[in-house]
């Protein structure tokens, strides 16, 4: 993952928010150890806890955890005033934390889902698997589609797919999912 210099509004946000996901934590008896926060530039996932064994051998498996959170997600939140969301991720994060300290690693299910339920009914927060904020409008800047039956596939990037279909046509290989036919074109 390509290295990203944090703003000082970001990083500020992080821990102030951090300390009330831990307090959250703390009212419902779960006793989390902080771990290093950090900030990428992904997309695709809002925040991310990430896990390396440091105790191979041992019975009782050690980890060393850190969590990092996309920086879009983060601006989104700044600048709709959203930190309740912000504040879920965090604790939905610090959940997977806290099951690798106890060296349990459970993706979304068993210790992580246990806890999230008592998180979920003892304070106003919802802990779930997905969050519902939809930080960015996809837009796609390509369109393919049917000449026979009109189904039209999406695309954000220029792909191997559109390139071939513009350049070639009918006898670019690629076929229709819906009608299997090969008139596709490039809009």
């Amino acid at each position: 993952m390509k290295k990203y210099k944090p703003t000082e509004s970001q990083l500020k946000l992080l821990k102030e928010l951090e300390e009330k996901a831990i307090s959250v934590l703390a009212q419902c008896d779960i006793i989390v150890e902080r771990v290093p926060l950090y900030i990428h530039h992904s997309v695709r996932t809002y925040g991310e806890c990430s896990y390396k064994r440091i105790s191979p051998h041992a019975l009782e498996p050690k980890y060393e955890v850190n969590i990092s959170f996309s920086n879009k997600y983060i601006d989104y939140c700044l600048e709709n005033n959203n930190y309740e969301s912000l504040v879920n991720t965090m604790i939905h994060e610090y959940l997977h934390a806290y099951c690798a300290q106890k060296g349990v690693i459970c993706g979304h299910n068993g210790m992580w889902k246990t806890k999230a339920r008592v998180i979920s009914m003892k304070t106003s927060y919802n802990i779930t698997r997905l969050s519902k904020v939809h930080v960015k409008k996809r837009e796609y800047k390509y369109l393919i589609k049917c000449d026979c039956c009109g189904n039209t596939y999406k695309y954000e990037r220029e792909t191997k797919a559109i390139k071939r279909i513009r350049n070639y046509g009918e006898n670019s290989g690629y076929h229709c999912g819906r009608c299997g036919s090969h008139k596709l074109v490039v809009e």
